[in-house]
């Protein structure tokens, strides 16, 4: 078969000019070369989102996107697009539209082939929302991980975007696999919540913070005033081991005589001298 004449097409490549809706339905702007080349910006038509609403992702300005025309060989009918396009992972946030057209420069190394970014990438067999930057939620078998901070440098050359951060990023993973304790007991089910810093809070607190900024939820500010001044949970076992030795002093210290000092023991006193401080987490904090 020869190759499909253009006027018989309903698919184009278009670059989005405008992502400006007066009326909020998410429409853009889009040219399409050579077609649109004689419209202003301003001439140009609608593309409406093909995606439902309750997927939110909306293109940039200069980013490819695809047009479906409603007509073939029809471009000033009604028009839908699907995008942005993005031609690899290193280009999540933003990418040119000549670089994702793939026609003008050569693509970038596999990024699977890097070890260093091991981690970074949803396997194959995973489902996955990737965010534009550093954020994104994957699906597993029997996992759900809800990550943010895991690539090393957010800004740098494409090729060293995708590098894993080891050292501090967040997450919250749920899990349901069998596995046992150290006394044996059978559990299935877990959530592992990691972070630099953990907070716990609620609305009905006497200790209360702003929780409920329109753009941010916690700003900065309020974020530094949470970290300073909520309460650090205590270590459990660390409190009862404690308590336990408190308690038996209690039970069987001994006066040399009434209303004297009593006579302790050297672990005793280790035990009386404890630095109570250092049962405080430092990371957890609750109001």
């Amino acid at each position: 078969m020869g190759q499909t004449n253009p006027d018989e097409r309903i698919f184009r490549l278009g670059k989005v000019v405008s992502v400006e809706d007066t009326q909020g339905k998410m429409r853009i702007k889009t040219r399409i070369t050579p077609e649109d080349n004689y419209l202003s910006d301003n001439e140009l038509p609608y593309s409406y989102p093909l995606l439902p609403k309750h997927f939110h992702i909306a293109p940039k300005e200069d980013e490819l996107v695809l047009i479906i025309t409603n007509r073939i060989g029809e471009v000033k009918s009604k028009r839908w697009f699907i995008g942005p396009l993005i031609s690899q992972q290193y280009f999540l946030n933003e990418e040119n539209f000549l670089s994702a057209s793939e026609e003008y420069i050569d693509a970038l190394p596999n990024p699977d082939f890097n070890p260093e970014n091991e981690g970074t990438l949803p396997d194959k067999e995973d489902i996955a929302i990737q965010g534009r930057n550093n954020a994104d939620l994957i699906f597993k078998d029997n996992e759900v991980r809800l990550r943010c901070g895991f690539k090393k440098n957010r800004i740098a050359k494409p090729e060293e975007k995708l590098l894993f951060n080891k050292e501090d990023l967040s997450y919250i993973q749920m899990k349901y696999k069998n596995l046992r304790d150290k006394n044996g007991e059978q559990f299935s089910s877990s959530i592992n919540i990691v972070a630099d810093r953990i907070n716990l809070l609620t609305h009905d607190s006497l200790t209360n913070f702003e929780l409920n900024d329109r753009k941010q939820l916690i700003t900065d500010e309020e974020l530094i005033k949470i970290v300073n001044n909520a309460h650090p949970v205590i270590f459990g076992d660390s409190l009862v081991d404690y308590l336990k030795q408190l308690a038996e002093i209690i039970k069987t210290h001994t006066h040399p005589f009434p209303n004297n000092p009593p006579c302790l023991t050297t672990p005793q006193k280790d035990v009386l001298n404890t630095d109570l401080t250092k049962m405080l987490s430092q990371g957890i904090r609750v109001n």
